[in-house]
């Protein structure tokens, strides 16, 4: 009996390092640190995982592996600008995606769930402690690494797996990631299977709201204007399906809490204006000076940039131009950024977009969730698509393989109680 719990502790215990490591390929520093530089031993790794546990293979992974390397081959030989590093990229991506959510399918959502909260409340412990004395928030990461980038190679990151700070972002919430339009990604997709697939976490409606209190709390440290556009979206979401499926107690804690938000915003507000959370992460963003809506402000109109000069590219050239071609026509305006997923449609044509789009919404299109969560988790993805610099993120690949692996599941059972009914008739 001893044994036997050993062995359930160690699989737990992998599990949950296997989707912390999943959600590390989210772009955080242990992604750039390590991940990075060291591309082919990790997808290498991954492919290992697969020999050695057969329930970690999934046709979907082999479709994705396998496509996608004839798209970077022929268009490597027909524009060039296109190298295997990029697919080292989304394999890896891809790949350890399934695999945290395949090696215990059963279990995944609630340890997912789990992982985000706890790193939630790390790293509001930190943010809240840097408000108060900086250097010793810093201090206490115990971790102080060197960060090169294409400007400085003097930069420091304090810190590495529970929390980092980083020079650019001292006053929003990051966590472990680069950013915090990063970080709002796991948040949200961890909010989404809260709010969404709830009857598969094995969590009580208390802890429900407490996570969701916490998530939330989080999301609106980052002052991520992308974040806060997927979190009203999810509330949106949450309060139609509510509706519906008449989830009256978690419906109204959430209007409360939307209230109770909104209060300490205006709060906020009203005491730090320019340094506000309104302030900066929606108002100065919207509206110019003049009180005129305009979503070209701040960084939007670098993201805007980015959209426009792609799209035009793929109008003009459907099949693609290549990295080095578009690189080089994004560089004729100052300062343009994200749009990865935009950027690499220009790059490698319409046949890679159809395909992933296709890949990439297939499970969500056929899973049995309602037309509101479908459609819901589609404008997640692409308000994030349009504003970071991945074109596959592991925080949404990993609701992907759950969506697919849930309604293979529920045909298995339809189709076992077809042939139960049927030898017994």
């Amino acid at each position: 009996m001893q044994k036997l719990h050993l062995k359930i502790n160690k699989k737990t215990a992998f599990h949950y390092l296997l989707i912390y490591f999943a959600i590390c390929l989210n772009d955080s520093f242990i992604y750039y640190q390590i991940v990075s530089k060291y591309l082919i031993v990790f997808v290498g790794i991954g492919a290992l995982l697969l020999l050695l546990f057969s329930k970690l293979r999934n046709q979907w992974v082999y479709i994705a592996g396998i496509i996608l390397l004839v798209i970077v081959i022929m268009q490597r030989f027909a524009t060039g600008g296109v190298g295997l590093n990029i697919y080292f990229i989304w394999i890896v991506h891809i790949l350890f995606g399934f695999i945290a959510v395949l090696y215990d399918k059963e279990n995944f959502l609630t340890r997912y769930i789990k992982i985000v909260v706890f790193l939630a409340v790390v790293s509001l412990f930190y943010y809240e402690l840097s408000l108060i004395n900086l250097d010793l928030a810093k201090k206490l990461t115990m971790i102080h690494l060197p960060y090169r980038t294409s400007v400085s190679s003097s930069i420091t990151i304090d810190g590495l797996f529970l929390y980092c700070f980083n020079p650019w972002h001292y006053d929003r919430n990051t966590s472990i990631f680069g950013e915090p339009g990063l970080y709002q990604i796991v948040l949200n997709s961890a909010l989404f299977c809260l709010l969404f697939i709830e009857d598969k976490n094995n969590l009580s409606k208390k802890k429900v709201i407490i996570y969701i209190l916490i998530l939330s709390l989080a999301l609106i440290s980052t002052r991520s204007t992308t974040g806060f556009i997927g979190f009203l979206l999810l509330l949106a979401g949450y309060i139609v399906e509510g509706k519906k499926k008449e989830k009256i107690g978690i419906r109204s804690t959430l209007l409360l809490l939307l209230i109770l938000l909104a209060t300490a915003l205006l709060i906020d507000y009203q005491y730090n204006l320019s340094n506000s959370i309104i302030q900066t992460a929606f108002i100065s963003k919207v509206f110019s000076e003049n009180g005129t809506i305009n979503i070209l402000n701040s960084t939007g109109q670098y993201r805007f940039g980015t959209i426009e000069l792609c799209l035009e590219s793929i109008r003009q050239h459907p099949f693609g131009v290549g990295y080095d071609t578009i690189t080089s026509i994004l560089s004729t305006r100052k300062g343009l950024v994200a749009a990865k997923f935009l950027t690499t449609a220009a790059a490698c044509g319409l046949q890679w977009t159809l395909f992933a789009l296709i890949w990439l919404f297939a499970p969500i299109v056929k899973s049995n969730w309602s037309i509101v969560v479908k459609l819901l988790f589609i404008l997640l993805f692409f308000n994030t698509a349009l504003a970071q610099s991945q074109e596959f993120y592991t925080g949404f690949i990993m609701i992907i393989c759950y969506a697919m692996v849930m309604c293979k599941e529920k045909g298995n059972n339809n189709e076992s109680s077809l042939v139960h009914k049927q030898s017994f008739t």
